[in-house]
């Protein structure tokens, strides 16, 4: 009885322990689900690896089942990837103050119907087309983890932060395209066909577990 007890108590310390530690976390984004031009369900994970130096992915995904408005419908994937590096600038702090890079991969195809879209050989309308854009790049942000109340699980984290990215957009098995007159002239008709290049700055908010 006395080593059970014993036991229990180890076991008991070292779960406690463990607990303070709290060595992980996982996110949840409230934004690109709802905010993006490929919304998607994205979850992360990032690890410890140090005092300052934590490691994490991400990973999301979306499709016409989980899509919340008509921006995206007709046999609509978007994915993504992100492995980013933390690190935490004031790390005796319980409110975190991360500074991260990451590098990502995000791809969203789709059919379109009745739309248009411009190449350098001029502006097309068509009845319907298999669109993909993929965007790669990376971002420097600040992201603070801020805890909810007095919880030492759960915290939010807003982040904003620069990046560079390179767009490529596609469209195969087009149906009946007619050339059409210069759509540059209404800016709000634009479709890009091809591959562009710019930088801007990009902003997300997660919901945050720690263990």
């Amino acid at each position: 009885m006395k080593k059970s007890l014993i036991l229990g108590l180890c076991v008991f310390a070292q779960l406690l322990f463990s607990q303070e530690e709290k060595k992980s976390f996982v996110t949840f984004s409230v934004v690109k689900p709802v905010v993006s031009f490929a919304p998607r369900i994205v979850a992360g994970y990032v690890h410890q690896l140090n005092d300052r130096a934590w490691l994490g992915i991400e990973a999301g995904y979306g499709s016409d089942g989980t899509r919340l408005d008509d921006r995206t419908e007709n046999n609509y994937r978007g994915f993504e990837i992100r492995p980013e590096f933390y690190y935490d600038t004031k790390a005796s702090e319980r409110i975190k103050h991360f500074v991260s890079f990451s590098l990502f991969y995000i791809e969203k195809t789709q059919v379109k119907t009745l739309d248009e879209y411009t190449t350098d050989d001029g502006d097309f309308r068509f009845d319907r087309a298999d669109y993909m854009r993929n965007k790669k790049g990376f971002t420097v942000s600040y992201a603070p983890m801020i805890p909810f109340g007095r919880s030492k699980s759960f915290y939010f984290m807003p982040k904003i932060g620069i990046g560079l990215a390179n767009s490529t957009i596609k469209y195969d098995n087009v149906i009946n395209r007619q050339e059409i007159e210069d759509l540059r002239i209404n800016w709000l008709s634009i479709s890009h066909f091809g591959s562009t290049e710019k930088n801007g700055i990009v902003g997300d908010f997660k919901i945050v577990y720690r263990f």
